[in-house]
């Protein structure tokens, strides 16, 4: 009996960019950590400038991963049983949830104000991104060859590149 080969690369993207997430979430929840307990010995414009990064790149990147989670990789999912309807509700709530944090650090009235706000962040996201990588994997290996290749499809024409 053949292997049936597998298809999906918009999870392997995925995948990739969770891992490039815990990456910075860590280094940057360390140095907001540091500096909330003041034991920090460079700058503020150091922290300041990690800040600005994270949530350009946060801006970018995240908002079209979940886009593609959203309309590609969730419907697909929904339709591998009742467990997965459940997982992908909570985690359309944890997106909603994050960029509303993301939401509300634009919008912060002080520097101290954005860097709680930021942390929470953060540690929410990489909550998130380790929910995903703990429970999405096994569906998406369940997922038929033609399955997959619908993911993909859907993903590329959101103008992600698989």
């Amino acid at each position: 009996m053949p292997i049936e080969e597998t298809s999906l690369g918009t999870w392997d993207s995925l995948h990739r960019e969770h891992l490039e997430i815990f990456t910075k979430v860590n280094l940057l929840e360390s140095a907001l950590i540091d500096f909330l307990q003041k034991r920090t010995a460079g700058p503020v414009a150091v922290n300041s400038d990690l800040q600005r990064d994270f949530l350009e790149a946060f801006k970018h990147g995240i908002t079209l991963h979940f886009a593609v989670e959203e309309a590609a990789l969730f419907p697909a999912m929904r339709k591998m049983g009742k467990t997965a309807t459940t997982l992908v509700d909570k985690l359309l709530v944890e997106h909603r949830s994050i960029m509303e944090k993301y939401g509300k650090t634009v919008h912060a009235a002080d520097a101290e104000e954005k860097r709680g706000i930021l942390l929470q962040l953060i540690q929410e996201l990489a909550a998130h991104t380790q929910k995903e990588e703990k429970f999405v994997s096994p569906i998406v290996a369940q997922m038929s060859l033609g399955q997959q290749r619908e993911v993909d499809q859907t993903a590329k024409r959101l103008g992600y590149v698989v």
